[in-house]
């Protein structure tokens, strides 16, 4: 049977959770969304508002203790856009939280200051990663800059024993998609949506290194990721149809015309 089972107990409209993830101490990390600018309640007195109303969808994370009871929620503190969301999160050896998701391009503030400033063009959604201390104040947030009108989106995050982060999802098309730092040109090769890879360093935020398709003629996109003992990172998603696909180790096929399963190993330099 279950130790403990929470919900909220405060809302007026939809919330939802994603993801989760466990520090070394026992906390347990959720990540998800809220909806609307009413107050969300997950007990222990702890509260979560975000600025925007309904339909209007914000981050939201929690932290509750071995036993169940909430210590933190954090969402949106403002903003421009009024949608953002976390699909992942992982705790590296500190207890920090790093959330990954997506936002509507705008300007959002994450709390503390740390905010991520509008880049491109046009209603697109961008990449979205996100670090919290153990008490729940944010340290950085960072996005990507796309070309015009292309999409991205983070849906898993890992953490290695270096408390390296890696983050992965898609990019849409062929274009150049800066990420900052080192990772300031990561090309896909399909028109449509290519997976990605970025590993971030866990103190400053900034890129060390960014992956995508070599060669590619449909679609593919990475779901989840993992890491090993020797700081090497796995991603697995999918890849669409049986064209040839290199993400750097040599062409793969589907057997399949429409999804195939894929799984790509990446060294801590990002070699494949």
């Amino acid at each position: 049977t279950p130790q403990w089972a929470r919900t909220v107990d405060a809302a007026q409209n939809a919330s939802e959770f994603a993801d989760v993830a466990v520090a070394s101490d026992g906390s347990v990390y959720a990540v998800g969304s809220i909806t609307g600018d009413k107050k969300f309640g997950f007990g222990d007195g702890i509260e979560a508002t975000s600025p925007h109303a309904a339909p209007g969808q914000s981050v939201l994370v929690v932290r509750y203790n071995s036993s169940g009871a909430a210590k933190w929620a954090a969402t949106v503190d403002s903003g421009t856009t009024s949608s953002s969301e976390f699909f992942g999160v992982a705790v590296d050896s500190k207890k920090s939280v790093y959330a990954v998701g997506r936002m509507l391009n705008g300007v959002v503030d994450f709390g503390n200051g740390k905010a991520v400033p509008e880049e491109g063009v046009g209603d697109i959604y961008r990449v979205l990663l996100v670090k919290y201390d153990l008490f729940g104040t944010t340290r950085w947030a960072k996005s990507v800059s796309p070309p015009v009108g292309k999409d991205s989106e983070y849906s898993g995050v890992a953490v290695d024993s270096s408390d390296v982060v890696s983050a992965v999802g898609y990019i849409e098309g062929d274009g150049s998609f800066n990420f900052g730092g080192s990772a300031a040109s990561v090309k896909g090769k399909s028109t449509v949506t290519n997976s990605v890879i970025v590993s971030y360093s866990n103190s400053s935020g900034d890129a060390r290194w960014g992956r995508s398709t070599v060669a590619a003629a449909a679609g593919s996109e990475f779901l989840d990721v993992a890491t090993d003992a020797e700081n090497n990172s796995y991603a697995v998603g999918l890849i669409k149809g049986v064209d040839n696909f290199d993400f750097g180790s040599g062409v793969i096929n589907g057997a399949f015309g429409g999804v195939n399963p894929v799984m790509v190993g990446y060294a801590s330099d990002g070699s494949v």
